[in-house]
């Protein structure tokens, strides 16, 4: 994750995720050191497969770290076509929301004060 981030690869949310999985990772470990401690044997599989699934998401969160660090060309910048290809996406971007935003009008003038009719 370090040297993703020292090469600049863009991580997303992958950074502050990591307290929460963190903290999961912990909780997992903490139910599985009293399951094998306690006598009775239910739910073991159920926290097993919990388990296997943490893992997994985090072999993902590793893989996709390890693959943004590869993306990332040796210089630490993007070529000047994929800069431009983001640039018009963002283009675009803003256009449609523009486009779809809903319209505000203008505030009407006050209206003048009617003269009475003599």
């Amino acid at each position: 994750m370090a040297a993703a981030q020292a090469a600049g690869a863009h991580l997303g949310d992958v950074p502050a995720l990591l307290p929460a999985l963190e903290a999961e990772g912990a909780r997992l470990e903490q139910c599985l050191r009293q399951q094998a401690l306690s006598p009775a044997a239910g739910g073991w599989a159920a926290l097993q497969a919990e388990a296997r699934g943490h893992l997994a998401m985090l072999a993902d969160v590793s893989d996709a770290v390890r693959q943004a660090a590869r993306v990332l060309p040796a210089s630490g910048r993007l070529p000047a076509d994929v800069a431009d290809a983001v640039s018009g996406l963002r283009a675009h971007t803003d256009a449609y929301r523009e486009l779809t935003a809903p319209t505000v009008l203008p505030p009407l003038p006050p209206e003048a004060p009617r003269r009475s009719a003599r």
